[in-house]
């Protein structure tokens, strides 16, 4: 088992897939069977946002933000990385970007 030291201001996004999370840095990808709840609470909130119940980004990574269908958004982060905000976290979403 590796142990890796990450910065905060280098983490771009983590989702969970089949119950493997991927955290997306600057520099490479990492897989971890940590649970997204586990880092959410690790993760300075006034940074990170939740925008999906399998999606924490970087609000400092975040590149463009779209409307995408059903009046969500769709962002585009650092190294091109797609995801959509699902409607059920819109409304924290606006708020903490004040939108």
């Amino acid at each position: 088992m590796n142990v890796y030291i990450l910065n905060f201001a280098d983490i771009i996004a983590l989702s969970v897939n089949n119950g493997i999370t991927t955290i997306n840095t600057v520099k490479q990808q990492f897989e971890t069977t940590e649970t997204l709840n586990y880092y959410e609470k690790k993760l300075p909130s006034n940074v990170f946002i939740k925008i999906h119940r399998s999606t924490i980004v970087n609000k400092q990574h975040i590149q463009t933000i779209e409307h995408w269908f059903n009046y969500t958004f769709q962002l585009t982060l650092t190294q091109d990385l797609k995801y959509q905000v699902s409607r059920s976290y819109m409304k924290a979403f606006k708020q903490q970007l004040g939108i």
